[in-house]
């Protein structure tokens, strides 16, 4: 099976409806043990940037989460993934999502930082290199 995702660009200015990242698959996984996931969504996963929350969907839930309700970013790569991994503060469970091309996970990542969402040492040095 091939999968067509394509390259993205986060504009400075996100539109009203939202800026639309393109997931591969997503995922609730534990904080602590990110590579074990509770839920996964391969059907019609979601990541939407807004300007100040985004939007991520598992299943049919929708979840939102503001900026400042994040703990922290981490990146988990597996055999042909580039997981993006968003810890809420105080939460047991994270949302990962397979963002598939290192070029969108840099790029997600470079908003976040500007952001000032707090990256692990890890998703740091994905968006330096």
């Amino acid at each position: 099976m091939v999968f067509k995702i394509n390259l993205i660009k986060i504009p400075e200015r996100i539109p009203a409806e939202g800026f639309n990242i393109p997931v591969l698959a997503g995922f609730k996984v534990f904080n602590k043990i990110p590579f074990i996931a509770f839920a996964k969504n391969n059907f019609n996963p979601k990541l939407i940037l807004y300007d100040d929350y985004l939007e991520v969907r598992v299943f049919w839930k929708k979840i939102k989460i503001f900026y400042f309700d994040i703990n922290f970013i981490n990146v988990l790569f597996t055999f042909g993934t580039r997981n993006l991994i968003i810890c809420s503060k105080g939460k047991v469970m994270c949302y990962s999502c397979n963002l598939w091309k290192i070029e969108n996970l840099k790029e997600v990542l470079s908003f976040f930082d500007k952001k000032k969402v707090r990256l692990s040492s890890k998703a740091n040095n994905i968006l330096k290199n």
